[in-house]
């Protein structure tokens, strides 16, 4: 079970931001020889603040309340996360009394997960969470999801605009799935992402970020809740950030037991 729902809230985070993922956007016209237009300029302009907001960091700690809702059946755990920018992470899920129920580690290579519960010891590549998902993931794309970045692999230039008062939407479509990025105005981070598949309309996922603090002089998002769905079954995922820390230098311990499987 343990396995299950470490598996679960990474497929989750997978699944919102990967649908999206595509070629990277032409370059813009030649302005000497053809005239920009001002939605053009004004997706550059975004995108350009978008990544300028982004969370600078080296080494960071983080502790969060996860509650996993599936089939009616809460599960709770509390995450310890130690993060490396753009290298590793890793997660050591505890149930109630503090007790180690998995331990796992995510590179830019695997996904290793030690479940404690059942002894087990798995190893699953980005390509089973590809081929699972039916659409590319990677270790990067994780990475955004949990902290709260804008998805780096969405074809900005590309997607449909609208604007309201307090935020931008950037909408499209990718293969069978149809997506909705909605941005907020007032410091550019990333509100909301709802993927639907248009040939199955009841599968659809929704990913809402909220609790903003600032945090080393960034709006770092405390609470993410997610919703999936589909004919079949319905989950809901929702992280509480209680903590978070940069620190100058981080361990990664993972030794494999000799009983696991």
């Amino acid at each position: 079970m343990i396995n299950k729902i470490i598996l679960i809230f990474i497929c989750t985070i997978a699944l919102s931001i990967s649908s999206c993922r595509v070629k990277k956007a032409a370059s813009l016209p030649n302005q000497a020889t053809e005239q920009v237009s001002e939605e053009e300029l004004l997706k550059k302009s975004i995108v350009a603040k978008l990544f300028a907001v982004g969370f600078d960091y080296h080494f960071l700690t983080a502790k969060a309340k996860v509650k996993v809702t599936r089939e009616g059946k809460d599960f709770s755990l509390t995450f310890n996360i130690r993060s490396e920018k753009d290298k590793q992470i890793w997660i050591s899920a505890n149930a109630i009394g503090g007790i180690e129920v998995a331990r796992v580690l995510m590179n830019k290579d695997s996904i290793r997960i030690l479940d404690r519960f059942n002894k087990q010891y798995i190893v699953k590549d980005y390509q089973y969470l590809s081929e699972l998902l039916k659409t590319p993931v990677d270790f990067y794309l994780l990475q955004d999801l949990m902290f709260g970045e804008a998805p780096r692999g969405i074809n900005y230039q590309e997607s449909s605009l609208m604007q309201s008062e307090s935020s931008y939407l950037f909408s499209g479509q990718l293969n069978s799935i149809n997506y909705n990025l909605n941005i907020r105005k007032e410091d550019y981070k990333t509100q909301n992402i709802v993927l639907a598949d248009f040939e199955n309309k009841k599968r659809k996922v929704e990913v809402n970020y909220g609790g903003f603090k600032i945090f080393e002089g960034y709006n770092f998002p405390y609470l993410i809740s997610s919703v999936a769905s589909s004919q079949k079954e319905s989950l809901s995922l929702n992280l509480e950030y209680v903590k978070v820390e940069k620190v100058n230098n981080l361990e990664f311990p993972f030794t494999i037991p000799k009983k696991f499987d």
